[in-house]
C-alpha cells in the first residue's frame, strides 16, 4: 500500500509553509494570500482527513489537507489612497512570510 498527501489549497493562497504537526495541536502553516486590494500573511489551520482508494488496481491511502481557519493576519494593503504599490506590498508580504516560516 501507498500513501500520498494532497493539499487543498484555498483559492487565494499564493504560497505556502510546511505543515507543522505537533501532538495536541491543529495542523497549520504559514500562507501568503491575495486578496482584492492587499497581500496577507497567515496562520492557516488545516482539517486532515483519510481515505483508501484504489489507483491502477493498488491501494493507496490518500491523506487530504485542507482549509479550516485563519488566525494571526498581517496585512499589506496597496492602491487607493495608501499610495503603496502593488510591487512594494507583494515585497513586503514576502518578506514578512520568510520572516515567519523562520519562527
Amino acid at each position: 500500500m501507498e500513501n500520498v498527501i494532497e493539499f487543498i489549497d484555498h483559492p487565494s493562497v499564493m504560497t505556502s509553509g510546511p505543515l507543522t504537526l505537533a501532538p495536541g495541536r491543529r495542523p497549520k502553516r504559514v500562507v501568503l494570500r491575495k486578496l482584492d486590494r492587499e497581500f496577507v500573511t497567515h496562520v492557516e489551520y488545516m482539517v486532515i482527513t483519510s481515505s483508501i482508494e484504489k489507483r491502477e488496481n493498488v491501494n493507496i491511502v490518500i491523506v487530504r489537507c485542507a482549509h479550516r481557519d485563519w488566525d494571526l493576519g498581517h496585512y499589506f494593503t496597496f492602491g487607493g489612497p495608501t499610495g503603496r504599490s502593488e510591487a512594494d506590498a507583494l515585497k513586503e508580504a514576502t518578506a514578512d512570510f520568510q520572516e515567519r516560516l523562520q519562527s
